[in-house]
């Protein structure tokens, strides 16, 4: 009978000790899934702020993610880089010019340049140097196109013309999915 009853406080023990590991791994789960749901939200807000700048989707832009990553050229010297183009399109003074003498230079129209989203210009731009070598040539038709910040975008031009591929990471089912989370932090 007293081996029972220690048998029996054992087995109480051992349950106690079961639960209290499931509890911690439980929890330990919540906290990583609320970081990773945290992080996503981040990026989706990331990424739709600099849609927002550029005048494109976040869809778009985060498609562009993979070869910043490769290239190390950050999204936001991507992004102010497409709006300094963008508002030289929009002139019609020198600067305009020079702009579609670059486009022309690397087989560019102008016209059909300007119809694209501000995504779809880097990535025609990138297709379009593909065909040149890395050099002074290179370099300045990116900078008549970028401005400065056109040299330090060529090793993304040179991994989105390589096949480094647009990845469309954020998509409508994620954007989904963030708002709900931050409706359910809402109601919490």
């Amino acid at each position: 009978s007293e081996y029972q009853a220690q048998q029996f406080a054992r087995n109480v023990e051992k349950g106690i000790e079961f639960a209290r590991n499931s509890f911690v791994a439980f929890a330990g789960a919540a906290v990583a899934a609320i970081t990773v749901v945290n992080r996503q939200a981040e990026n989706v807000a990331a990424f739709q702020g600099l849609a927002e700048n550029i005048g494109d989707s976040a869809e778009a832009v985060a498609s562009l993610k993979l070869a910043s990553d490769i290239s190390g050229v950050a999204l936001e010297s991507v992004a102010t880089a497409s709006v300094k183009l963008t508002s030289a399109l929009a002139k019609t003074d020198d600067e305009a010019k020079g702009v579609g003498a670059a486009l022309g230079a690397i087989g560019l129209s102008v016209e059909e340049f300007k119809r694209l989203s501000p995504v779809e210009q880097i990535v025609a731009v990138a297709q379009a140097f593909a065909g040149y070598e890395d050099g002074a040539q290179k370099t300045a038709v990116a900078v008549q196109l970028f401005g400065r910040s056109g040299a330090e975008l060529i090793p993304l031009f040179n991994d989105l013309a390589s096949g480094a591929e647009r990845q469309v990471r954020l998509t409508q089912e994620q954007r989904s999915e963030e708002h709900t989370s931050e409706l359910q932090s809402q109601q919490a």
